[in-house]
């Protein structure tokens, strides 16, 4: 956790007592590294996992993911059926 995160926990629990905390050195306080790194992924390396993917449910979720450009929270959010609606079937 960052000292930042620290530091407002600790003034969220004085402030709860209505005690309030003033915070002098908070320029000095280290700035979070945050380090949101994507991973790409070429079309072999997506035949390798696809080589190992145990069923075809698992198959069909890596070609999603790749084909689509989709983050995994939207496919899961997908419902049966949300697919077929632009088919004719």
């Amino acid at each position: 956790m960052s000292a930042m995160t620290h530091v407002t926990g600790v003034r969220s629990f004085y402030a709860s007592f209505e005690v309030a905390v003033r915070l002098k050195g908070r320029k000095a306080l280290p700035k979070p590294k945050v380090a949101n790194k994507r991973l790409i992924v070429n079309a072999e390396q997506v035949k390798t996992l696809l080589d190992h993917a145990p069923g075809v449910r698992d198959r069909a979720i890596i070609l999603a993911l790749f084909q689509s450009g989709m983050d995994v929270s939207t496919l899961c959010s997908l419902k049966e059926g949300r697919g077929r609606e632009g088919l004719d079937l």
